[in-house]
């Protein structure tokens, strides 16, 4: 079962305080409000977490996100081919980066 946590209890997790977890909240942290305050689940932020780690880590890969042929290159497509063909990150952003419009990369393994 999924622990409940407060904003104070957050913010000793992320190692910030509890008044920019209530900042960040509902936008980047997801929460609920349950009276005058923020609630959070544990395995939610953990999530939350793990997404902007992987965000940033797609980012870094090669600068700036670049165009393919087929427009922007999202990191939920990264993300999305990873999962569906449990190759690397790196070599999932190789592939949705030179997909052309013709070809998208299969999220179907």
């Amino acid at each position: 079962m999924t622990r409940i946590l407060t904003p104070e209890q957050v913010a000793e997790m992320l190692g910030c305080t509890p008044e920019t977890v209530r900042e960040k909240t509902p936008h980047i942290i997801p929460g609920a409000k349950f009276g005058r305050d923020w609630v959070y689940s544990e395995s939610l932020v953990v999530r939350a977490v793990e997404r902007m780690s992987t965000v940033v880590l797609v980012d870094s890969l090669n600068g700036p996100l670049p165009k393919s042929k087929n427009g922007m290159v999202k990191a939920a497509d990264v993300l999305a081919y990873r999962d569906a063909h449990q190759v690397s990150l790196s070599e999932a952003f190789y592939k949705v980066t030179i997909a052309t419009k013709d070809e998208p990369p299969s999220l179907n393994p």
